[in-house]
């Protein structure tokens, strides 16, 4: 042929009208010259009617020949891939290669016995079904995979059959579940649950293959899809989710920011692990590749819903404005910034210049300052978590995300306190009575308490030692203020082990 791929479908769909168009003939002549009684009862009514009989056997010889040669021609060889491929590494001894031609001998002989055990069942009325069953399982699947590949838009999908469309392909698939239903629905729900059984096998064992996935291609059409829709979407501070990027530090080194960020975004937000990498990009190209793989395979171990981010920059600070800025797609960017607390006077300069810079970029900050070793990271501390109200600005966004971490099964069961201090005893029922209005409009449980205390930073330590967390408002430092603020933060803390500081961009509303 000089053109396969255009005569070989064509010859396809000819062959499929010739013979459909044989076969309504057939029925529509046998059924207006033989009775029906004959036509169930009788298994040759064509040779009984026929005027020379033997043509009729001589038909039957013929296809019933083409058929076992096609099969045994190409089944052996579909096992050989099988077995090449490594799709059943049982399988792999199928796939030696004999003579010459390279010839599945093997899966000749493996097929020509599963053969021989239909043959010697010598009962065609119950090889047929299975048979049926298999061919319509197959060429189903593959208008199943044609049929996604069409709608995900799949770049490498190019085929040059000019009428090749989705609806072909789902209409095909579709057909092919009726008929196995018709025939027989006791085996088509078998051949499902085989097929059921098989995919769930080689997706445990994921062998690796050079054919890609249609799943992931599935996969990335809704997720584009998706994210055209939120993109488009008016945004509501009722509708915000924490997409939180923490600073996890070269080679994993601050698992506690790692395990706080997760616990705020189990099933409601996203986690990004980013790292920052000072230098020029020249010399440190090759590294940061490295400790994003090193992000990656420790996502992969302990199994955290998170993705790895590395940028080289010139300092810290830029490289963390970096981040932020570049980090997500569209309208899906981080919203809080998780950071390790500084433990120093001397930079909190440096510090104090981050924190303005993510007020500026409308990020919120989560400054997370623990100090005890626990001895599993990921075990949530005994007590409370404590909210110390100031107001709205820093206030609405402690309470939610106090709430989110109660949300993780780690911390089920665990108390809410939303806690406030006044100086004197009048007014506190009023205080009293507004945490409680504010706990209920939001719809989140949680108890409330009212401090009595001229000294704040005295009263949040007593008050709050045996708390899991204590959540703190914060803003940014003035310029040139930073030793202050550290001074009246550890004044604040004092020995509290478990602080997060929290300065909030806005973008919330706590009323649901």
């Amino acid at each position: 042929m000089r053109d396969p791929a255009r005569s070989i479908p064509r010859g396809t769909l000819a062959a499929v009208f010739v013979t459909a168009l044989i076969y309504s003939a057939q029925a529509i002549f046998l059924g207006g010259a033989v009775s029906r009684e004959n036509l169930v009862h009788t298994e040759l009514v064509m040779s009984d009617i026929a005027i020379l009989p033997v043509f009729i056997a001589a038909g039957v010889i013929a296809a019933t020949m083409s058929s076992a040669l096609g099969s045994m021609m190409g089944a052996p060889r579909i096992l050989q891939s099988m077995a090449r491929d490594r799709v059943l590494p049982q399988l792999e001894q199928l796939g030696v290669r004999s003579g010459k031609n390279q010839e599945p001998r093997r899966a000749i002989i493996v097929t020509f016995l599963i053969s021989q055990a239909g043959i010697m069942a010598a009962d065609l009325n119950t090889i047929a079904p299975l048979i049926t069953m298999a061919f319509l399982v197959t060429y189903g699947l593959l208008n199943l995979a044609t049929f996604y590949e069409s709608i995900t838009k799949n770049p490498s999908y190019r085929p040059q059959f000019r009428f090749c469309h989705w609806t072909t392909s789902l209409a095909g698939a579709v057909g092919c579940g009726v008929m196995m239903l018709l025939i027989d629905w006791g085996w088509a729900l078998s051949a499902v649950a085989l097929v059921g059984v098989l995919y769930w096998y080689l997706s445990r064992t994921a062998p690796v293959n050079q054919w890609g996935n249609l799943q992931s291609g599935y996969w990335f059409e809704r997720t584009r899809q998706n994210l055209i829709k939120l993109e488009n979407e008016l945004y509501h501070p009722k509708n915000w989710r924490p997409f939180v990027l923490a600073l996890s530090g070269q080679g994993f080194t601050r698992p506690h920011l790692v395990v706080f960020g997760a616990w705020l975004t189990a099933e409601t937000g996203v986690l990004t692990l980013g790292q920052v990498i000072s230098g020029n990009l020249d010399d440190r190209l090759e590294r940061s590749l490295s400790q994003e793989k090193i992000l990656r395979s420790m996502i992969r171990e302990r199994e955290l819903a998170a993705f790895p981010s590395v940028v080289v920059a010139a300092d810290y600070v830029a490289g963390i404005e970096a981040l932020v800025q570049c980090q997500g797609l569209g309208s899906l960017r981080p919203n809080v910034v998780l950071l390790g607390c500084p433990l120093t006077i001397e930079r909190m300069c440096v510090f104090g210049n981050l924190l303005r810079n993510l007020q500026s970029l409308g990020r919120s900050a989560v400054v997370l300052r623990r100090t005890d070793e626990p001895v599993n990271d990921w075990a949530a501390p005994a007590g409370p978590i404590d909210v110390w109200w100031r107001g709205r600005a820093n206030g609405e966004l402690m309470i939610l995300l106090s709430h989110l971490i109660l949300q993780h099964p780690l911390w089920q069961g665990r108390r809410l306190r939303l806690l406030r201090v006044v100086e004197s005893e009048a007014g506190t029922e009023e205080v009293r009575s507004h945490l409680e209005r504010l706990l209920r409009e939001a719809r989140i449980q949680a108890t409330t308490k009212v401090v009595v205390a001229s000294d704040a930073a005295a009263a949040i330590q007593t008050t709050s030692r045996d708390a899991a967390f204590v959540f703190l408002g914060i803003q940014p430092p003035e310029v040139g203020c930073e030793g202050e603020f550290f001074s009246r933060m550890e004044l604040l803390v004092g020995r509290l082990q478990r602080v997060a500081f929290v300065q909030s961009a806005g973008g919330v509303r706590l009323e649901s």
